[in-house]
């Protein structure tokens, strides 16, 4: 009897130190786990910190790449006559003009239509590439364009620095009640005449399509017309910034 209670107690032992041998293994596999788990995480972080500098670089890199090609258009007072010129003489687009007046921005009546013209500079970076497609002329307070006229330009191309006339002309539609067209029903009356022209434009990449809204008015007939704020839109509608004259 008591060597039997001897053999188990033996075993008992046996079983013991083979239980705490395993437990050390599983303690130091846990402790390997955990520091290949720790290395993987730190890795992983390292990674995570590379892509996130990768992706700023693409980001900082784009950036500088839009703004080397970015138009920008402003408008340019477009005709000054010098004092001491004996005048009158015909100027652009065969308007006359008197010595020492400053034209900031042509607007007539001729026959049956509203004509004007007005000069813009691309002041940005790179080559804007106008589009008269989608170029309207908006009477004054109208949220509505004229339907289908749109400005011209001789050349739709505008290099940096270059400057390049806006030319217009509103037709009367023919219809019984509008034979004609006038500045009233261009520009209003009764106070400030306004009226807006919106030039679309992108860059060279085409990666860029916005618009500004040029809007024209005169305080009197008596009065020049100018510029008095440019609107900067982006093609989703959202407004970039707004400059504003005078």
């Amino acid at each position: 009897m008591a060597f039997a209670t001897f053999l188990l107690a033996l075993r008992t032992r046996s079983m013991a130190t083979a239980t705490e041998q395993a437990a050390v293994a599983t303690r130091e596999m846990a402790e390997e786990t955990k520091a290949v788990t720790r290395a993987t995480l730190q890795e992983a972080q390292a990674v995570e910190r590379q892509v996130e500098q990768v992706e700023q670089q693409v980001v900082i890199s784009a950036s500088a790449l839009q703004m080397s090609v970015q138009p920008w258009l402003v408008w340019e007072p477009a005709f000054e006559v010098v004092p001491g010129n004996r005048g009158p003489f015909i100027g652009k687009h065969g308007v006359v003009y008197s010595p020492g007046w400053h034209s900031c921005l042509y607007v007539s009546e001729r026959e049956d239509s509203v004509v004007g013209w007005f000069t813009i500079r691309n002041v940005g970076n790179g080559i804007a590439l106008l589009d008269m497609s989608r170029s309207f002329i908006y009477p004054k307070n109208g949220p509505h364009p004229f339907d289908n006229i749109h400005p011209s330009v001789k050349s739709p191309v505008v290099p940096p620095g270059d400057t390049v006339d806006v030319e217009f002309t509103i037709p009367a539609t023919k219809s019984a009640d509008q034979q004609r067209m006038t500045l009233l029903q261009l520009a209003g009356g009764g106070g400030d005449e306004l009226f807006t022209v919106e030039l679309a434009y992108g860059d060279a990449l085409g990666s860029s399509d916005s618009s500004a809204k040029f809007r024209a008015h005169r305080h009197s007939e008596k009065q020049e017309w100018s510029v008095f704020e440019v609107e900067y839109r982006l093609a989703d509608g959202k407004v970039i910034t707004t400059r504003r004259y005078g």
